[in-house]
């Protein structure tokens, strides 16, 4: 190696045990971060951690050169993506050079950066709860992460949708999407009562509104899409892998894909299709791996 510490590989490798990577992945993934190593010490970069935009489409340029398919530049732009996370996460660089780089052919295959369980209950933790929106939007954060509900979901249930006295939800029919019971968290149970019972209430007396809407915001609209602008917008900051919602939700329909069958899946995740949470499947790093491995070996 000659651009990246060595101990600064060590600790990734130990980091993508922590994510529960199998071996072979975790080969795959330190193997392309060290070629692409050995490329920019050959290009003259100095240091990999300094790597930019412009950088990384040389890459593609040279994977292009010498023939790989785009789905095999895919999974090595994805190792890399893990890798420059990584040393953000630790301090080491300050920006993802492959974070805003999409392939053209494999847009509709985008996977996203999956969160594991732990990360994203440790998001939910972390969400604080002291002021007023705070205890409404930790009851939306808790929505998406423990039940994966779609945002559209969220801002359109109603207050009768939730049942705190056994502890479900009700997710109504949508035009594509199926209805469905969900079972509720003890960890959402305090919040969401309070929020029911309490925080909602102090709402709608500030402003003066009427509706039965479970999530209502303190301006004069009834539109709630600032809400949740601002959610993301605070989850980002508690943890800077999230980018968007739908991230979020794949995140969850990926873990519940390890512990439940594909039928539970599709019926928790509210897909009219079985075909729809089968594409979850590829969510899984080393199913990735293993998928593009057999036809596009690196």
């Amino acid at each position: 190696m000659k651009t990246v510490e060595k101990n600064i590989l060590i600790q990734f490798q130990y980091y993508l045990m922590d994510k529960g990577y199998s071996n072979k992945t975790r080969m795959n993934v330190m193997h392309e971060v060290k070629q692409f190593d050995k490329w920019g010490a050959y290009q003259k970069i100095r240091k990999i951690i300094g790597t930019n935009y412009t950088d990384m489409l040389l890459y593609i340029k040279h994977c292009n050169a010498i023939g790989n398919q785009k789905k095999t530049i895919y999974l090595k732009l994805l190792f890399l993506r893990y890798f420059f996370d990584y040393l953000i996460r630790e301090k080491h660089a300050t920006e993802n050079p492959v974070a805003n780089i999409q392939l053209q052919g494999i847009r509709k295959s985008r996977l996203h950066d999956i969160l594991s369980s732990d990360e994203l209950e440790k998001t939910y933790f972390n969400f604080p709860s002291k002021t007023t929106t705070e205890k409404r939007n930790k009851v939306i954060v808790g929505l998406l992460i423990f039940q994966g509900l779609r945002v559209e979901e969220v801002k359109s249930m109603m207050v009768d949708d939730v049942d705190l006295k056994n502890k479900k939800i009700v997710v109504l029919r949508g035009r594509k999407r199926e209805g469905r019971i969900l079972i509720l968290r003890s960890e959402q149970i305090r919040h969401l009562k309070k929020y029911v019972n309490v925080t909602r209430k102090m709402i709608l007396r500030h402003t003066g509104k009427s509706t039965d809407k479970l999530i209502v915001s303190y301006g004069s609209s009834y539109n709630t899409q600032n809400i949740m602008r601002k959610c993301l917008k605070q989850l980002r900051k508690i943890n800077y892998q999230i980018s968007t919602f739908d991230q979020i939700r794949a995140s969850v329909i990926t873990n519940w894909m390890r512990h439940f069958n594909l039928r539970e899946t599709q019926y928790m995740s509210g897909h009219r299709y079985v075909s729809s949470t089968e594409r979850y499947k590829l969510n899984n790093l080393d199913r990735l791996v293993e998928a593009i491995g057999k036809y596009h070996p690196m």
